[in-house]
Formats: C-alpha cells, sequence, structure tokens
C-alpha cells in the first residue's frame, strides 16, 4: 500500500485511516475501502457489461467495449461521490504551488480539521519545506 508521505496524494477515511495512492489513482483505490450495497451494485454492473462484451467477442460478434469503458468511468465518478457521502476527504499535494489540498463534505472537513492539520506538520518537518493547507468543501 502506498504511504500518502511518498505520493503526495490518498484519502483520509471516514475512520480517519490515511491511504496514500499513486497519482491518477485516487478513484479506484475506493474499491477497496467502501463497503456498501451501493459500491457492491456498481461493482457488479461493470462486471456484467463487462461479461457481455466478452460473451459477443467470444461469439465472434463486434463487443461495444466502449459501452464498458463509460460504464466503468461512471461507476469510479459515482464511487467518489460516495466516499464523501460518507465522510472521506481527499488529500493531495501540489508541489508546484507548495499546497497541500483537501477535498470532501463541509461537515468531514470539520470532523477531521486537526488531523488534516498534523498531516500539514508532519509533511513539512519531514520534507523541510513549507507547504500550506488549501481546503476546499464540496456540496
Amino acid at each position: 500500500m502506498p504511504n500518502f508521505y511518498e505520493t503526495g496524494t490518498g484519502w483520509i477515511t471516514d475512520k480517519g485511516e490515511l491511504i496514500g495512492c499513486k497519482s491518477f489513482h485516487h478513484k479506484s483505490i475506493l474499491w477497496d475501502y467502501l463497503k456498501c450495497q451501493e459500491v457492491d451494485s456498481l461493482r457488479e454492473r461493470i462486471e456484467e457489461v463487462e461479461r457481455e462484451c466478452s460473451e459477443l467477442a467470444d461469439a465472434g460478434e463486434h463487443p461495444e467495449w466502449h459501452v464498458y469503458e463509460m460504464c466503468e468511468y461512471d461507476a469510479e465518478n459515482k464511487i467518489v461521490q460516495i466516499a464523501y457521502e460518507k465522510g472521506f476527504v481527499r488529500i493531495g499535494l501540489d508541489q508546484r504551488r507548495k499546497v497541500i489540498g483537501v477535498e470532501g463534505c463541509p461537515k468531514a472537513l470539520k470532523n477531521r480539521m486537526q488531523q488534516i492539520k498534523t498531516i500539514v506538520e508532519k509533511f513539512n518537518n519531514e520534507n523541510g519545506e513549507e507547504y500550506t493547507l488549501s481546503v476546499n468543501p464540496i456540496k
């Protein structure tokens, strides 16, 4: 599991766990951390569409793989929304601007603010640089 202090991107879960992920994997990592019926339904739908496309390909027909890709893309966007609704906070590093940005629902940001400030402080201490905090509430 990548460490946020090494990757500079990740999430703070609804339980307060700081999880790191590789750049551009902030959506896909949520599949491992969100356990609920809605996420299970999204996963089942993706698997169903993939199976249908595979069956068409196996039968020698032209599968509509873009349908699978769109289904997966829509599901990843939906899972991010679910994460925010459950109190997850996205955290990311902007090295160019020397900013650590957080994004989440206002209540989650308020509940996690001390933890967020501690993360920024630890990051600054470990890297010998001064990053500022940017807080971005979502609706």
